[in-house]
């Protein structure tokens, strides 16, 4: 062999022997990324419930009955415009006359969700990977409350208030479905639509001269259903029963890898990429039993973090998960770094999340106060000086803020005028000077404002921007 070709193999190989001496004492100079076991337990309280034996008639079965039926039925662009209009313009059947037609065809689809949301306790399928069949339904059940929400404002503007209520109420019950065993997407869902679900009510409530005994029992309805919540640890969990398809996505022999997601069900995704971790993972302290155990940890944390009563430093700590943060080469002084690639995908999300379900709990809690603040004063023609006045007709006790378990903050503006808001995410009283929607994070000034309103008005003010 002259010297060249021997010059050329020495230079090819170096590399290899290189990086397989460093697989072979990295234990001796890499550092791990996980912290340490906190002992909590992964286990969901809920068993491993199987799309394929989901029992004809429950809750999940009548669910996507309803969405599969929705999925079929038109959504011209028109009733996208009037459902937008809706908020602000009096429902009639001339100005609507697309959304007239769409609850008219939708009307079985909206009877087999009514029956879903009766069955209390109903839930979703296990979620065991990122191609699970439960994920079909989320589109068709925005949808669906979105229908029931319109026919709750066509109900109201028939007179029929309670009705009204009700409908919303079957609303919210059909977008709580996908949270119970639900993992982060379904809770995401669920998060976003009730919330518009409460949107509505307000305006309702501010709109119309609502039966008190309907308005006390859309407060108490309200007041529970943020009692009964799907505990975010619990989401945590459930959420980790797909950490071992993604870690099998690293470092299996065939198929899409972790790191080509967008190819899975595509039909001309062609052949697949080997994913690097089958081969040269164990260089770097990648395993699939390591890389789960890592990731295990790195979920007990966010689990710890989750269980405790919302802070500032509770929404900083979840967004440092993991903590380390490598740059470059520095990745190679970091033990399983596949592990901690998979972490910095998936765990930063979990801040956003903390605050947006304490958003979601505060805005249960608002709109029940600004239903029984507008009755309030349809009732004694004055406003209430403060929220203890309402005390003993319709709470036990003035509803808390989750951001600092203090009452929740009710400011009269001029005459007729009055703020409903919570400290926010930075946990800051700002007296009712609202963030930007979206914008809810421990970084961001500003409070969460869900009615700044005149309530002998038909309106309804949007929060103000900083």
């Amino acid at each position: 062999m002259s010297r060249a070709l021997k010059t050329i193999a020495v230079l090819l190989l170096s590399p290899v022997v290189l990086l397989v001496l460093l697989g072979l004492t990295g234990k001796f100079w890499q550092r791990g990324w996980a912290p340490p076991d906190n002992g909590i337990s992964l286990q969901p309280k809920r068993p491993v419930l199987k799309a394929d034996a989901v029992a004809l008639g429950s809750t999940f079965d009548l669910l996507r009955r309803a969405c599969e039926m929705e999925e079929r039925m038109p959504c011209p662009d028109e009733g996208k415009d009037e459902r937008k209009r809706l908020r602000s313009e009096p429902w009639s059947e001339a100005s609507f006359p697309v959304l007239t037609m769409m609850l008219r065809e939708r009307e079985p689809a909206l009877a087999l969700a009514r029956e879903a949301a009766k069955q209390l306790g109903g839930r979703m399928p296990t979620t065991l990977s990122l191609t699970d069949e439960t994920f079909p339904v989320l589109r068709p059940t925005i949808r669906l409350v979105q229908t029931f929400s319109a026919s709750a404002r066509r109900m109201a503007a028939k007179g029929d208030l309670a009705g009204a209520f009700v409908e919303l109420e079957t609303a919210m019950d059909v977008a709580r479905i996908p949270s119970r065993g639900g993992n982060i997407v379904h809770l995401m869902v669920s998060m976003t639509t009730e919330r518009a679900v409460d949107e509505t009510m307000r305006s309702i409530a501010l709109q119309y001269d609502v039966p008190p005994e309907a308005a006390r029992r859309a407060t108490k309805y309200l007041l529970r259903a943020a009692q009964t919540e799907e505990p975010l640890p619990e989401v945590f969990r459930e959420e980790f029963r797909t950490v071992p398809a993604r870690v099998a996505m690293c470092f299996r022999k065939e198929g899409a890898s972790f790191f080509e997601l967008s190819k899975i069900n595509s039909a001309d995704a062609g052949p697949a990429w080997l994913p690097i971790g089958r081969y040269a993972g164990w260089m770097f302290g990648s395993t699939p039993s390591v890389t789960t155990e890592n990731l295990s940890r790195a979920y007990k944390c966010a689990i710890e973090i989750a269980s405790q009563p919302y802070s500032v430093a509770s929404g900083r700590a979840l967004e440092r998960l993991p903590a380390a943060d490598p740059r470059g080469w520095e990745w190679l002084g970091i033990r399983d770094p596949f592990g901690l690639l998979l972490a910095k995908i998936s765990l930063p999300t979990f801040g956003d999340i903390l605050v947006q379900h304490h958003a979601r709990l505060f805005d249960l809690r608002a709109t029940a106060v600004i239903i029984a603040l507008r009755q309030y004063e349809r009732d004694r023609g004055v406003q209430a000086e403060s929220l203890s006045d309402l005390v003993g007709t319709y709470w036990s006790d003035v509803p808390l803020d989750p951001f600092d378990g203090k009452p929740m903050r009710y400011r009269k503006g001029g005459p007729g005028q009055a703020i409903v808001y919570s400290v926010g995410a930075d946990q800051i009283d700002d007296n009712g000077l609202a963030t930007k929607r979206g914008e809810w994070n421990h970084r961001t000034r500003g409070d969460i404002v869900v009615c700044e309103c005149e309530f002998n008005t038909v309106e309804t003010a949007a929060p103000r921007s900083e």
